[in-house]
């Protein structure tokens, strides 16, 4: 019952995988078993795992519906395809249902090369890099901004079509474009 109401109170407080509830669990029993080293880890391990099972079935933990949320909030954020995979697989994520997730999202945003765009449009407004920064500071940190832009996990020739952008209408009108293709 303890280990029911802990998985339940975070949950409440946290979206999760099957698998980071897994692993959140293991260290609640492991906590436990400092505790009162009576306890069973393998019985306590098999329930947190029938606990995992009600919940799958109950709705309370889905990993697609955690995926395609993690994706849009990540998109939003400015996170690259490269850094979002690494990030879902953290959490325990299949491989094959980050691809299906993201085909999914990339597809309701014009396309692969459009999400992407919008994600760096994202990411370098939200760090004020390039065509975000002042004008008088740019010829000084366009290097520096293309590192950033290029260790978020952004390619090289997306990372250069944002630095060689103007200003942000430009990247918008570029965004646009992109949709449209």
């Amino acid at each position: 019952k303890k280990l029911e109401r802990q998985a339940l109170h975070y949950l409440e407080r946290f979206s999760a995988s099957e698998e980071s509830l897994r692993r959140v669990l293991k260290r609640k029993i492991a906590l436990n078993q400092r505790h009162h080293p009576a306890l069973d880890t393998d019985l306590a391990t098999g329930w947190a795992e029938n606990l995992l099972v009600r919940f799958r079935q109950a709705g309370l933990i889905n990993d697609v519906a955690y995926t395609e949320g993690r994706i849009s909030t990540l998109r939003r954020r400015g996170d690259s395809t490269r850094m979002i995979r690494e990030r879902l697989r953290s959490k325990g994520i299949a491989g094959s249902l980050i691809d299906e997730a993201l085909t999914d999202h990339a597809a309701d945003m014009g396309g692969a090369a459009a999400a992407e765009l919008a994600a760096a449009i994202a990411f370098a407004r939200r760090r004020r890099l390039g065509p975000f920064r002042d004008h008088h500071q740019r010829p000084d940190t366009d290097q520096r901004d293309l590192a950033v832009l290029a260790r978020a996990g952004f390619s090289a020739a997306l990372a250069r079509t944002i630095m060689q952008a103007t200003d942000p209408a430009a990247l918008d009108e570029l965004l646009d474009q992109a949709r449209q293709v």
